[in-house]
């Protein structure tokens, strides 16, 4: 028993130090070369230590993920380089998976932006206490409404009239909960299809107000990716210290058929788009870690596919921040609708960095470039 707990703590101590060098990696300018054979020398070590009913939990939730045969082979070297990827190198399993880690180097892996250095930017770029402005649907709604080319309710549970009010205009409606996020709970109902009443509206504002949207009616050139979903353009707006407006980054979310939702975490395929053309440049990416060079279910190629009125994409997205006195990162979600308009979906003011990176490749040295003017505010 002392023993395993000696060793433990000798592995603990160990992963504690190689964490420390690869997280002040910049400041102390460490030999990326060097580390990588220390950090593999004790994968080695480390997956070795691991016990059965955690590297049979591991395989277990991986499974269905693109490395799924190379898990067959060499299950344990492969969960101890993703326990390790987190302890040492600060990336998510999610991460893992939508960077294609498995037999990157180490060196390749540090161009990437992690999860935890975009929470610190954040903080920085956009305070806590702004960030409800975009996090909040209905105040988003209210902020930038003419943007959205829409109606938009919310009610309370005293507020049955107007919920049913607003039903009888669009018959056919989204329901969101108030902070949204990654496509969870978020559903497209049909008022007599799903025999929708008061009753329903009661039960739904039993707890919590609710939040409904007009259903988007999107342009043919959007429903062509894929009809069941809304598909939408994520693109990312900077403002510098100077108060200087650029396009950080741009790429696209498309749903699956039957998929109402057309987020990666709920099954969508990411694209990556070029900010200055509106065209598509990569092939499709899933995360679960597939790559696709046609989308699966309609047959259409993604790389060269041309989104229209690009210019008025950016625009747009440019005209919403500049509303915003205190968020100056933030990722608009748009699509572009039968009137053709661009209109916003959602706004994020703590834009995830996984859509851009696993289609294209890590981002970190622009992005700790971007750090270092946001913290001279």
């Amino acid at each position: 028993m002392f023993g395993k707990r000696l060793q433990k703590q000798d592995l603990d101590k160990e992963i504690k130090k190689l964490r420390g060098e690869f997280m002040n990696r910049d400041k102390n300018g460490l030999d990326l070369d060097a580390f990588s054979k220390e950090y593999w020398a004790f994968n080695k070590k480390y997956a070795k230590s691991l016990d059965k009913a955690l590297l049979k939990e591991q395989v277990e939730k991986l499974q269905g993920k693109y490395f799924a045969k190379e898990l067959e082979k060499d299950g344990r070297n492969i969960v101890g380089d993703i326990l390790l990827s987190k302890e040492i190198l600060d990336f998510s399993l999610d991460e893992y998976v939508c960077f294609e880690f498995l037999g990157k180097d180490i060196k390749t892996r540090g161009e990437y932006f992690s999860s935890n250095e975009k929470g610190v930017m954040m903080r920085h770029l956009n305070p806590k206490e702004y960030r409800k402005e975009l996090s909040n649907k209905y105040t988003c709604y209210k902020k930038y409404k003419d943007f959205f080319g829409r109606e938009a309710c919310n009610f309370t549970k005293n507020g049955i009239d107007k919920g049913m009010a607003f039903i009888d205009r669009h018959p056919v409606f989204v329901k969101k909960t108030k902070t949204s996020q990654m496509g969870k709970g978020v559903a497209k109902y049909d008022r007599d299809k799903d025999h929708i009443d008061e009753e329903v509206l009661r039960e739904w504002t039993s707890k919590y107000p609710v939040y409904l949207e007009e259903l988007i009616d999107a342009h043919p050139s959007i429903k062509k990716l894929n009809p069941d979903s809304v598909n939408t353009v994520r693109i990312v707006c900077y403002r510098d210290p100077n108060g200087e407006l650029s396009i950080e980054d741009t790429f696209m979310k498309i749903g699956r058929s039957g998929s109402f939702i057309d987020n990666g975490g709920a099954g969508g395929i990411l694209v990556h788009i070029d900010k200055e053309t509106g065209c598509f440049d990569s092939m499709g990416k899933d995360e679960n870690g597939f790559v696709y060079e046609k989308h699966p279910d309609h047959g259409y190629t993604f790389e060269g596919y041309q989104l229209e009125n690009w210019e008025q994409a950016l625009e747009t997205a440019k005209s919403a921040t500049k509303i915003s006195d205190h968020l100056n990162y933030i990722g608009w979600d748009f699509t572009y609708d039968a009137k053709g308009k661009w209109i916003i979906v959602e706004g994020n003011s703590v834009t995830q960095f996984l859509g851009q990176q696993m289609c294209t490749g890590g981002i970190r040295k622009r992005m700790r470039e971007n750090i270092k003017e946001a913290i001279t505010r």
